[in-house]
């Protein structure tokens, strides 16, 4: 984030009543509390079910695995950086949501900050600008920092998940009454919506009144998410992906 622009972040994050996060950049964090899609490198996965709240960072189950790493996974992936430096470093207690069993509780890092660290010592050692308790103060002063604002932090998002919830129940059942009304159809919940009519859904939450013109508009498109996440959950013999019970038929 340049200079020149943070001021118009920090009028962003106040008009939208987030927190300020010291240590976490503000389209960062932005990016982790309003943004759905996974950060891994090259996903295209559209819903990250795993949180890293201490690490700043949202990942799919794949990725999870890939850019959290354990101590021993760091030890081989990393020989040069020290345990003792490694345990600075910002953590999570778990690597999958929810933890399977007790084995999936421990200390994951992040791979990014352990490549950071790794070229920060590597260059150390080549210049000797920096000493080894310097560099070590540095990280635990970090980490404090990052586990103090965390923890506020977590409060406030609990609490705007449970608001954003609340509207999102509101709205549907506002959407989920009209396709009653208009086709019979008997909706899911929200959270079972599939990734292509969730889409047009939250159109709909956007959308001031939902006038007969705008539900014109959307009717094709309805229909067409409707049978697409129907066609590929026979192929697949995945969960339902498709979002409505239909009491006869599709209507036509």
């Amino acid at each position: 984030m340049s200079k020149a622009s943070r001021s118009y972040w920090d009028a962003a994050r106040t008009f939208a009543g987030t927190p300020d996060w010291p240590t976490v950049a503000t389209p960062a964090a932005a990016s982790f509390f309003y943004e759905s899609e996974c950060q891994g490198e090259s996903c295209d996965s559209l819903q990250a079910t795993f949180l890293a709240m201490h690490l700043c960072r949202r990942y799919c189950p794949d990725c999870a695995l890939q850019n959290l790493l354990d101590l021993t996974e760091a030890a081989v992936q990393f020989p040069d950086v020290p345990h003792y430096m490694l345990a600075h470093l910002p953590w999570n207690s778990y690597r999958v949501y929810p933890p399977t069993s007790i084995t999936d509780k421990s200390r994951f890092y992040l791979k990014s900050d352990i490549e950071r660290l790794d070229r920060r010592i590597k260059l150390m050692k080549a210049t000797r600008l920096q000493t080894t308790p310097d560099l070590r103060h540095e990280l635990a002063v970090f980490q404090r920092e990052r586990q103090t604002a965390t923890k506020k932090l977590d409060k406030w998002y609990a609490a705007f998940k449970r608001r954003k919830q609340t509207k999102i129940n509101e709205r549907w059942t506002i959407v989920s009454d009209a396709m009653r009304s208009r086709w019979g159809w008997q909706p899911v919940p929200y959270e079972e919506l599939g990734p292509r009519l969730s889409k047009i859904v939250d159109h709909l939450f956007e959308v001031p009144v939902l006038s007969e013109a705008e539900w014109l508009y959307v009717e094709g498109d309805i229909k067409w998410a409707i049978r697409a996440e129907a066609k590929l959950r026979n192929k697949t013999d995945a969960p339902r992906q498709f979002s409505v019970r239909i009491k006869s038929k599709l209507p036509s």
